[in-house]
């Protein structure tokens, strides 16, 4: 992972956390029941400040931690990355980044009306979460969501 990716993970993971209300510690406890199987405070830190990319399973346990699929999760990145690069304001950034995260947990609830896309899946989620925020996240996310199938 480069590091305007490992950036812009860490600034999207930090946003959904704040957005929560949740300290770092309160995420951390979220992240396995098994206190011996958490991601440790530390790695936390160094992901948010876009110091680390995490590994698969580290990404997996903070997005559920979130609420998120990893998907969701990824595609958030990818969108907040390419904003960052156009210029586009941070505050412009969160406020898309929480609503495409807002789309793509709620995506399993939605029922039959979304057809073949109401369980998240591996480009379903960049594809509807980019539909319904407006942002080209069908293009950014699917190309960063390909390689997660590890995490499905």
């Amino acid at each position: 992972m480069e590091e305007g990716q490992r950036e812009s993970l860490g600034a999207v993971v930090k946003t959904l956390r704040e957005a929560q209300g949740l300290s770092r510690e309160e995420l951390v406890v979220r992240t396995h029941d098994d206190p011996e199987q958490r991601i440790s405070l530390e790695m936390l830190a160094k992901v948010e400040q876009g110091r680390r990319a995490p590994s698969a399973k580290t990404l997996r346990k903070l997005a559920h931690a979130l609420g998120l699929e990893p998907t969701t999760l990824v595609s958030s990145a990818a969108l907040w990355e390419a904003g960052s690069a156009d210029g586009t304001h941070v505050a412009a950034l969160r406020s898309h980044v929480l609503g495409n995260a807002s789309v793509g947990a709620s995506l399993g609830t939605l029922g039959a009306g979304l057809g073949r896309f109401s369980q998240p899946t591996k480009y379903g989620v960049a594809a509807i979460a980019g539909g319904l925020v407006g942002m080209p996240v069908a293009a950014a996310g699917v190309a960063a969501v390909g390689g997660l199938r590890e995490l499905q």
